[in-house]
């Protein structure tokens, strides 16, 4: 047969792979109807939920604000000092979604970390604290390069130094023209090359060992950026799709030259090609062996046959696929801070949208009422320290093994 058998069929004739399609296909289906929820449910998050997490959040600014400035007391010891640097990283994830992070906010934390870095702000400079923060960071690290390449040179030298201990003044040249004096020219020069090369792996393996560990701790808190949030993708860590499948490999060349946009004449036609190659390029990436399949099915000339053979090596891709999509409904990256807040709630909901929005308010009112209170009995050190000795035990508690 020249496509493969992926629509529905009775159970008991259905083969596994068949199954396996229906099982995507629905999972699919699921997720659509999933984010489409989701779109309309940040709609609302947008009207009813948006501001009152901005007005919650205004009794973290408050508590924000504080923190900062004891922040830049010497008087906390180093456990102390990590906590705080803590609890103002979770105050920075709560108002940088909601766009909280104000001029007020930003000069407190460039003060912050200016002092973490050890240079003093001027408040008598005309330039924000945030411009003058940025050009002490700048300046650090420039010194920083300078010294690195200074030790690089120095390390060279003494190759070069052990090099000409070790084999000595190379043959002396008086005649060009000799084979056996250009020969053995060479072999010096390749002795030297050798060991050059020896010394240089061993030696700048120990000098980046010394530089990661003076230069491993994390950045500063940008001022300007301060969201505390990851930049790395999760989902990255996620099995890489079985892509070595050959019947896999053959269904997207096929699919891939009957979908090529350069041997269309007619331009419509050729940016459409140029869309579905894009597609049939992501599907290969995913292992979308049901992208592959349709695009092949739909856009080929079936002039390569298809058999249940080829359905039995495709069903490892098909079965990753599967496993992929189920993960994926547990999971979601909304477009907005609202469609992230839409995803908090839909999760709680069990089915009760409205019930689940309420409860949320209600959370957030005993959230803003708790963080008040404890910014208003935040007064001096004294006060401050028992928090985070709470803060730090209850952590310990969580994660015994850090």
């Amino acid at each position: 047969m020249s496509k493969l058998s992926t629509r529905a069929q009775p159970a008991k004739d259905a083969s596994p792979f068949q199954n396996l399609w229906r099982q995507a296909e629905q999972l699919q289906q699921q997720q659509i109807e999933r984010d489409q929820e989701l779109n309309e449910l940040a709609e609302r998050v947008q009207l009813e939920v948006l501001p009152a997490e901005i007005k919650s959040a205004g009794a973290n600014t408050v508590l924000l604000l504080k923190l900062l400035k004891f922040g830049c007391r010497k008087s906390l010891n180093d456990w102390q000092r990590e906590e705080l640097h803590e609890w103002i990283h979770d105050n920075l994830q709560i108002l940088h979604p909601l766009g909280l992070i104000n001029r007020p906010v930003q000069d407190a934390l460039a003060l912050y970390e200016a002092f973490r870095i050890g240079v003093t702000l001027d408040s008598n400079d005309p330039r924000p604290l945030r411009e003058q923060f940025h050009d002490a960071l700048d300046a650090q690290e420039a010194e920083a390069a300078a010294e690195r390449e200074a030790t690089r040179r120095d390390l060279d030298a003494t190759i070069e130094t052990i090099i000409d201990t070790e084999l000595g003044p190379g043959p002396i040249i008086d005649n060009p023209d000799d084979p056996y004096q250009q020969a053995a020219h060479e072999a010096y020069q390749q002795a030297r090359e050798k060991l050059r090369a020896t010394l240089q792996a061993s030696m700048s393996a120990e000098l980046d060992s010394d530089e990661d560990g003076e230069w491993s701790d994390p950045p500063a808190d940008d001022p300007d950026n301060a969201s505390g949030e990851q930049t790395t993708d999760d989902a990255g860590a996620a099995d890489t799709p079985h892509l070595d499948n050959s019947t896999f490999k053959r269904l997207f060349r096929l699919a891939a030259s009957a979908l090529h946009p350069d041997r269309e004449t007619d331009p419509d036609r050729r940016l459409t090609k140029h869309q579905l190659m894009a597609q049939l390029l992501t599907a290969r990436k995913q292992g979308d062996v049901m992208t592959v399949i349709n695009l092949y099915q739909q856009h080929s000339d079936g002039s390569e046959a298809l058999t249940s053979a080829d359905e039995k090596a495709m069903l490892v891709v098909l079965e990753q696929q599967v496993e992929r999509l189920e993960a994926e409904l547990k999971k979601y990256r909304g477009a907005s801070h609202a469609h992230e807040l839409a995803w908090q709630i839909y999760r709680a909901a069990d089915q009760d949208i409205d019930m689940a929005i309420t409860r949320h308010l209600q959370e957030l009112k005993v959230r803003s009422s708790s963080v008040g209170r404890l910014q208003e009995a935040i007064t001096s050190l004294k006060t401050l320290v028992p928090c985070l000795t709470l803060r730090y035990d209850t952590r310990q508690s969580e994660y015994p093994y850090g």
